[in-house]
């Protein structure tokens, strides 16, 4: 009888220890998917701010342009007057 309780309880241990293991593996697993979730969101706000500095660029491009057509407007201008 006692080598068979003997076996119940180990056995018994044995499911609790699984049981544990699980829930500890479950809790590592959602700790897992929150930092890649972190790290996702991370990315997308380095390339939205990256999106954010092209448009910059792209609007300083703009007005070099614009500028450099007053610019050269106002030669013209100049050129009429002086000729």
């Amino acid at each position: 009888m006692t080598i068979s309780f003997t076996g119940c309880q180990e056995a018994q241990n044995l499911q609790e220890d699984a049981a544990k293991s699980a829930e500890n593996l479950q809790k590592g697993i959602q700790g897992v998917q929150q930092n890649v979730q972190g790290a996702v969101e991370g990315v997308q706000n380095t390339v939205q701010g990256v999106q954010n500095a092209a448009g910059s660029v792209t609007n300083a491009v703009q007005s070099a342009t614009q500028a450099q057509q007053d610019l050269t407007k106002a030669q013209e201008d100049v050129n009429k007057i002086t000729n």
